[in-house]
């Protein structure tokens, strides 16, 4: 499972104490799974992940959003509780005294969240004075113009992030823009927006299991953004791939910033499917012997007849999201991914068996980095 989803959207969502006693609870939500966990600061020690657990949503043979929301919640609960019970509490490793949580993260993936990106441009004659109204109002009309492109989709939706990621002038960068003269202004935005649904599941388990107040909603797409352009500080274009249970989200980047995003319904339980289907089993049965499978490097029969299906249309569904998000920019070829670890080397294979881009002799081969608990080794330690 993917616990290293559990830590690093902390990367940029936390701040250190002085008391290595306080802790902040994470918890991730996906379309298959809910991960929780406790995570400690020192103002002198790194992060220490306490504890963590993953509970899984029950297999759904035809994805059902209503029951999806269910399962949703039912998983969050049994995490919250886990986490209360063997994470908190002082029992648990044989610590003196109960973990005191200040406050509790909690990020959400798709299908829960939809996200926008865009850069904001003004282009005048003469040099102008950029102030917070300007700035204000460039992004006041940005929201009317996605609230009006929104209305009538499906769902509905409240505003979850609403993120400056870079101010430029006259084409540099400048993290004090107030009170200086340009005439260009460019200012990347980052939105993103969370299921009605899905928010008051999350209220109401965190209403009923803790005590703290406190508590924060993120996009983990925002999340894993800042993660990885903060741990991979040269690497200014890229993608990023997050494969759930039911949905690969694709995120692209551009010059630092985000540029769009689009998802796509194929994960892990896809495979499980076809897999189950093909040999006409139950999908706990197919898991298991889609994991055994994968572990030895590759297989034959109706296993290796559902994978190669699969891999076809997995790369057909990722080459239509690359047409999209290349519409407007080039496409980068560094590709981030965070996936199960059980399924990640077959679908970090088949992203590397593609070319895009432009090269000397045509496409060029990407380069896939798994963002897993080996990319964040020295980051955060891991308690017994």
């Amino acid at each position: 499972m993917s616990y290293n989803k559990q830590y690093m959207p902390f990367l940029s969502f936390s701040s250190r104490g002085s008391d290595g006693n306080k802790a902040s609870i994470l918890f991730d939500i996906g379309s298959g799974s809910v991960g929780g966990g406790v995570l400690a600061t020192g103002e002198h020690a790194k992060p220490l992940l306490h504890y963590r657990t993953r509970v899984p949503f029950r297999f759904q043979k035809h994805v059902e959003y209503d029951r999806l929301v269910k399962e949703m919640a039912a998983a969050l609960l049994t995490a919250a509780e886990d986490v209360v019970k063997n994470g908190l509490r002082k029992k648990a490793n044989g610590r003196s005294k109960d973990i005191r949580a200040e406050k509790i993260l909690c990020f959400f993936s798709s299908p829960w969240v939809a996200s926008h990106a865009e850069i904001l441009r003004v282009k005048r004659r003469k040099p102008f004075t950029v102030s917070g109204n300007f700035l204000g109002a460039l992004v006041a009309r940005s929201e009317k113009r996605l609230a009006q492109a929104r209305e009538g989709s499906a769902g509905e939706m409240n505003s979850l992030e609403r993120r400056v990621i870079r101010v430029s002038l006259n084409g540099y960068e400048t993290s004090r823009p107030y009170g200086k003269k340009a005439r260009v202004v460019e200012l990347a935005l980052f939105e993103s927006f969370l299921s009605k649904e899905a928010e008051a599941a999350a209220v109401d388990v965190f209403s009923r299991v803790f005590h703290t107040k406190e508590v924060e909603f993120h996009s983990f797409s925002l999340a894993s953004f800042i993660a990885a352009r903060d741990l991979f500080h040269g690497v200014r274009d890229f993608l990023l791939l997050d494969i759930t249970a039911e949905v690969t989200e694709i995120q692209l980047v551009c010059d630092g910033v985000p540029a769009g995003s689009v998802s796509f319904p194929f994960g892990k339980n896809t495979l499980i499917r076809s897999v189950a289907g093909n040999l006409r089993t139950i999908p706990e049965e197919a898991h298991t012997l889609l994991r055994a499978t994968l572990q030895k490097g590759g297989g034959e029969g109706k296993i290796s007849e559902a994978l190669s299906r699969n891999e076809e249309r997995w790369l057909h569904e990722f080459r239509g999201a690359l047409f999209k998000l290349g519409e407007q920019q080039a496409v980068p070829t560094t590709a981030f991914i965070t996936v199960d670890g059980d399924v990640a080397g077959w679908f970090t294979r088949s992203l590397s068996a593609l070319s895009w881009g432009v090269g000397p002799s045509g496409g060029i081969k990407p380069r896939v980095i798994a963002l897993d608990e080996k990319a964040l080794q020295g980051v955060y330690e891991v308690g017994e």
